[in-house]
């Protein structure tokens, strides 16, 4: 239990009598508690430190989201990342939970083994592999050859510059995480797959989201459409990326590549 000066009054006079009260309210209570005090003293004190922080590096990483002044899109940005927050903290605040409880790890999440692989190793960068070639047209192997080495140096430019970008997400994320839920330290095991699964996931999501609102400014869709149904969105973009996609492209060619 937190200290008790920090107890409200009617928190307070639960406590004290709790013992006296029967045990199915007891155990109603206290799972009230429980998530009151998470929402409160960890969602709610860690979202009040962070929002501001993503949303500079929400404009850093998708500079057009600097033009997001219309109500739909503040009100989008703003649920983006108090959204954002209170499911990555809830989520991990489960798995603790669901250490302490002794889960059977594997049986509740069977695709561990992959997450593994996936999520416990190094980013590789994409290649152009020879089995490709059929989809291109050159006539000899020299040709062949310089144009996958070519390829295979931007696409090693790509991903530096993508995992730049994700390792500043984490580097704002990760300390106050450790801050708000110090549990996280006695992870063991398998329960760091989990981890490292919920935050990766968080952040794909996140950026997922923050793409579809710079999308929706750079090709000049109304403030609106960030809230339309995919279909709705989709339609309207195909006909204004005949106007816009060669400015867009030439702008996230010169973020990446300079």
């Amino acid at each position: 239990m937190k200290n008790l000066s920090r107890l409200n009054n009617w928190e307070l006079s639960y406590h004290i009598y709790k013992d006296k009260l029967p045990s199915e309210f007891r155990e109603t209570m206290d799972t009230f508690l429980e998530f009151y005090n998470f929402y409160i003293n960890i969602y709610e004190s860690c979202t009040h430190r962070l929002e501001s922080q993503l949303n500079k590096l929400m404009v850093r990483h998708y500079p057009a989201i600097e033009k997001a002044t219309r109500p739909a899109q503040i009100e989008y940005i703003k649920d983006l990342n108090t959204g954002h927050l209170f499911g990555l903290l809830f989520t991990l605040r489960n798995h603790l939970r669901e250490q302490t409880q002794k889960i059977n790890i594997h049986e509740k999440y069977p695709k561990l083994e992959s997450w593994r692989e996936f999520y416990c190793n190094p980013s590789q960068p994409d290649t152009l592999e020879d089995k490709l070639r059929n989809i291109y047209l050159f006539p000899n192997d020299e040709d062949w050859q310089k144009h996958k080495e070519e390829e295979n140096k931007l696409l090693k430019i790509l991903h530096h510059w993508q995992q730049t970008r994700q390792n500043e997400y984490y580097n704002l994320v990760q300390p106050l995480l450790f801050e708000y839920l110090p549990k996280l330290n006695d992870f063991e095991g398998d329960f760091w797959i989990l981890y490292a699964v919920t935050v990766r996931d968080n952040y794909e999501e996140w950026t997922s989201c923050c793409e579809h609102l710079e999308t929706a400014i750079e090709y000049n869709m109304p403030p609106e459409s960030v809230n339309w149904k995919n279909e709705d969105f989709k339609k309207l973009l195909r006909e204004q990326r005949k106007l816009y996609s060669k400015q867009v492209e030439e702008r996230r060619h010169s973020m990446i590549f300079g």
